[in-house]
């Protein structure tokens, strides 16, 4: 790995920031996320199959909004690429974690913070809707 000089170190935190800020700044979290007191960084082990096989499975989920009949799993992408798919099976890893640990019916979305204004929302049916904030 090349190590990052200052000035490359900046131009990430600088990058990191103006994407925090939309999204903080952004009507979706203002009306849909900060009312809700959310969860950030919620560690979770689940017990899965892959190729057959059990395993145990470690993750954080970004966000969890809690609302009142429902919850919310919010997932943050940097991808330049807007392509819910790619993500699609750790969003589902997500929401079975999530449905296990609260036993309340999950939502689960993909928020792109190059284009904040717009929360893909991925159902148990694996189809993709997307929602779009002014």
């Amino acid at each position: 790995l090349q190590k990052l000089d200052a000035r490359r170190k900046s131009v990430l935190v600088d990058d990191g920031q103006t994407l925090c800020k939309a999204f903080l700044s952004s009507e979706y979290y203002r009306k849909e996320v900060a009312p809700f007191h959310p969860e950030t960084e919620v560690r979770f082990s689940s017990h899965e199959t892959f190729e057959g096989s059990p395993v145990v499975v470690e993750g954080a989920v970004d966000v969890l909004v809690h609302k009142p009949d429902h919850i919310e799993v919010l997932d943050f992408k940097t991808d330049q690429l807007d392509d819910p798919s790619v993500h699609r099976g750790q969003l589902s890893l997500y929401r079975k974690a999530t449905e296990r640990m609260y036993r309340m019916p999950v939502r689960t979305a993909i928020i792109y913070l190059r284009n904040p204004t717009e929360v893909r929302w991925l159902d148990k049916e694996e189809r993709d809707d997307a929602k779009t904030f002014d």
